[in-house]
């Protein structure tokens, strides 16, 4: 009985994940239902720019979470069809800023040769206990390239 639910099971939640990842008609996107239950949006798109939220991941390193902060934010982009390339304000908010000058390859990797204008500050703690950095962007619908 069990292993005749397993793939409903999965048929669902696929379909719920991929639901709650597309842009709704007042331009805001959520990763997941635990961003609405929390009260905030990944994305927001107000007129010509979009505001990414403070974006984390893991890993148990910072590179690691630097990595993949990057890719999440990647994926809200690409879901406004907007690229690395767009973005023009980046706010990073770590809890060792030496070590994250270390680990600046991915984020190098990221933008690659653009430069956002940038503010990097080191906090005592974040949202989640574990989380090294934390990464906002804004990025704009009206960029040349």
């Amino acid at each position: 009985m069990i292993t005749r639910l397993i793939p409903l099971l999965i048929f669902i939640l696929l379909a719920y994940t991929s639901s709650a990842q597309e842009v709704s008609p007042d331009g805001v996107f959520h990763f997941g239902k635990g961003e609405i239950d929390w009260g905030y949006a990944q994305g927001r798109k107000v007129g010509n720019t979009l505001y990414v939220s403070g974006t984390v991941s893991r890993g148990a390193t910072m590179e690691e979470q630097v990595k993949g902060i990057y890719e999440r934010i990647t994926k809200t982009l690409e879901a406004y069809g907007l690229t690395s390339s767009d973005v023009v304000r980046e706010v990073l908010y770590t809890k060792d800023i030496e070590a994250m000058k270390t680990s600046n390859a991915p984020r190098m990797a990221f933008y690659d040769g653009n430069t956002p204008a940038a503010t990097w500050v080191q906090i005592e703690r974040l949202f989640s206990p574990t989380a090294l950095v934390e990464i906002e962007v804004e990025a704009r619908f009206d960029v040349p390239h």
